[in-house]
């Protein structure tokens, strides 16, 4: 299994899928984006998961390597970061960051709905990156027959950082969990995907 994370996506918020799988932290340690995508493009792995900035990720490529996958699970996807947004808002947090990135990343993990809260182990410049790839990326032509059986999203009904796109809501495999927010915990995600591919992740 690959699990691809979002933007602070510290391995302790899924400590035991970081430890037993291949976990990528975009912009974490390194702006390592190629190589998370050239991963996506060489892996044997059977199910691959992206939480936000990871689904982002995978939608930008799903199109040429959704055949290597068996399941493909996107959690709290997103087309372009800023379409339910403002741009000030990020831009406020990217000034906010360069300032205490400490505070801004405990106020976002924050907001995500992540209880345990640890932060340590990451590169400043590598983050800021990260926000100014949610600042400009943007998926124009998506075409949604692409999200069949194989594709499943999962969205918190009390995500305060994404706005679930209709396009998704419309699609085959669309689970809303209520009482959660943009994080999804990792016993959460590991019921999914048994009930949903057989297969036991945790």
């Amino acid at each position: 299994m690959i699990f691809i994370s979002g933007w602070a996506g510290f391995k302790t918020l899924y400590p035991v899928l970081s430890k037993k799988y291949t976990y990528l932290t975009p912009f974490l340690l390194e702006d390592n984006l190629q190589q998370i995508e050239q991963e996506l493009i060489s892996s044997k792995a059977k199910i691959l998961i992206g939480w936000s900035t990871g689904a982002h990720i995978i939608l930008k490529n799903l199109e040429n390597i959704k055949d290597n996958f068996e399941k493909i699970y996107l959690i709290a996807p997103f087309l372009y970061f800023l379409a339910d947004k403002k741009l000030k808002v990020l831009e406020i947090m990217i000034e906010a960051f360069k300032k205490d990135p400490t505070k801004v990343i405990k106020n976002f993990l924050n907001k995500a709905c992540v209880k345990t809260i640890e932060i340590k182990n990451y590169n400043e410049d590598s983050l800021l990156k990260g926000l100014d790839f949610l600042k400009n990326s943007k998926i124009n032509s998506f075409n949604p027959d692409i999200l069949d059986d194989k594709v499943i999203i999962i969205y918190g009904e009390k995500d305060k950082i994404v706005k679930i796109d209709d396009i998704f809501k419309k699609s085959k495999n669309y689970i809303e969990l209520k009482n959660h927010g943009h994080y999804i915990p990792e016993e959460i995600l590991g019921e999914i995907i048994y009930e949903t591919s057989d297969k036991k992740i945790l």
